[in-house]
């Protein structure tokens, strides 16, 4: 779907959505000449930011906000549907049957990228390493060539489509929910990271083996001079590109490992090992991994070998993911809202060395918790529950009251209870940290909100206990 093709269509968007896709596309369609209609299930006061956005554009739309009406998509000759909305919405679904083509955000700018692409996916794991992978080619390019990063991090790259060039490179990255919506377009990366696969999501795929074959869009179409870099321990993955593997133990396989201090580079027939220290904010075997693969796709795309490593010594994380945002009366606390896994908030967890108290749970995606329960027994001081798992985690978190001495707080009903019982719970030289494990669905829009909200509390908690001193 090119930009000329969407003159004097009528287009709808369904899901105008929280973190610009929607508005990109929106605006994309509506200045390409289509007479544009948006709908959302949430209301126009949850929506004013990007309302404000369109209408300040003067962009033309006809707004269905605070539901799906059968009025926003009469006469519509295009959905462009929001990542978010499941494949069984009878909206999407009635547009199918209609035979009335569906595409998304994503979709629009792969088909008109020109730059050469590395797209990142996984189910933990797949900012850091886009942010790396990023950082890295910024170091190492010996030209001016651009490189633009956008897609399921946070930021739409359809406005820049214009200025896209073949001598720039795009980092994009993809979740399973856009993979989904890609399955049909053929969509072709020059070099596919898969950070690593787990359980995710099954409150919108309908079991695992859809949520594999989502991610495996990623490889399906690329050619043997493309680049997959792959997890060590990932068996049976679907593609022809050349395979570059990761991990912390080395292999022997190409790739790159993070072994007992060392980066171990095997690309192209050339072989390094050199001790490698790494930034504060890259700690725990899981950022080793998130290394190791965004240094594999960065050397798999350059046509020499990285030479200026100083990005994984000067990393400062991205916000929402293990960001120290308080320090007072010997308490640290510590925003790790954007896991939004149990492997991801095991990882954190096996990543602190002080004790801990953690605040988990949140919105029920049909992943199974007893894992991280266990763990959290075993690494924890103190634990409160939150969100729609939280009786659930309550529960299990007492059944295995016998595999360490961690305190089950009581499961609450509102974030800034779960706050206040949290600090209530630490001693000087405890961290108070957020890492929920679960989505922010039913409390919050999103996970940036949930962290907002934890940096605003322990920001105040600790102004407070400042001025007392």
């Amino acid at each position: 779907m090119f930009p000329e093709d969407l003159s004097d269509k009528r287009v709808t968007v369904l899901g105008l959505g929280a973190f610009g896709g929607g508005l990109a596309a929106a605006r994309f369609a509506a200045r390409a000449g289509a007479k544009l209609t948006v709908t959302d299930m949430r209301s126009a006061d949850d929506l004013a930011e990007a309302v404000s956005t369109l209408q300040s554009e003067a962009i033309e739309a006809q707004l269905f906000l605070g539901g799906h009406p059968d009025a926003a998509f009469d006469e519509c000759e295009l959905l462009i549907c929001n990542p978010a909305i499941k494949p069984n919405n009878p909206h999407l679904q009635a547009c199918l049957s209609k035979k009335i083509p569906v595409t998304s955000e994503i979709e629009l700018f792969v088909r008109n990228n020109r730059a050469t692409t590395i797209a990142v996916t996984g189910t933990n794991g797949k900012s850091t390493t886009t942010q790396l992978i990023s950082d890295l080619l910024r170091k190492n390019l010996r030209t001016s060539r651009r490189v633009l990063t956008g897609g399921n991090i946070g930021n739409s790259l359809l406005p820049e489509l214009e200025t896209i060039t073949e001598r720039d490179y795009v980092i994009l990255e993809l979740s399973s929910f856009q993979l989904h919506q890609l399955r049909q377009s053929n969509f072709r990366p020059d070099v596919a990271v898969v950070t690593n696969l787990t359980a995710n999501h099954l409150d919108w795929h309908p079991d695992f083996a859809h949520y594999r074959s989502s991610k495996q869009v990623l490889t399906q179409t690329q050619r043997h001079t493309d680049t997959m870099v792959l997890p060590a321990d990932l068996d049976e993955w679907a593609g022809l590109a050349r395979c570059l593997r990761f991990g912390v133990q080395d292999n022997g396989e190409d790739g790159v490992y993070f072994e007992d201090g060392c980066l171990i580079v095997r690309v192209d027939g050339t072989e390094s090992a050199e001790p490698m220290p790494l930034s504060q904010s890259l700690s725990g075997a899981h950022n080793q991994c998130n290394v190791a693969a965004a240094v594999a796709a960065t050397s798999g795309i350059l046509d020499s070998q990285l030479t200026d490593l100083t990005p994984l010594i000067e990393f400062r994380g991205l916000p929402h993911r293990m960001q120290v945002v308080a320090h007072a009366s010997q308490r640290s606390f510590i925003n790790d809202s954007g896991s939004t896994t149990p492997e991801s908030t095991i990882a954190a967890l096996q990543s602190l060395s002080a004790t801990c108290v953690l605040i988990a749970g949140g919105g029920d995606k049909g992943a199974d918790l007893s894992g991280l329960c266990a763990r959290i027994t075993e690494r924890c001081k103190a634990v409160v529950a939150i969100g729609a798992t939280a009786r659930t985690m309550t529960t299990l978190l007492q059944s295995l009251s016998d595999r360490g001495p961690c305190t089950v707080g009581a499961a609450s009903d509102n974030f800034e209870s779960a706050f206040e019982q949290a600090v209530a719970l630490t001693h000087p030289g405890d961290i108070v940290l957020l890492s929920p494990g679960c989505t922010s669905h039913g409390w919050f829009a999103n996970y940036r909100e949930r962290g907002d909200l934890f940096i605003r509390l322990a920001q105040d908690w600790c102004n407070r206990q400042k001025e007392t001193q």
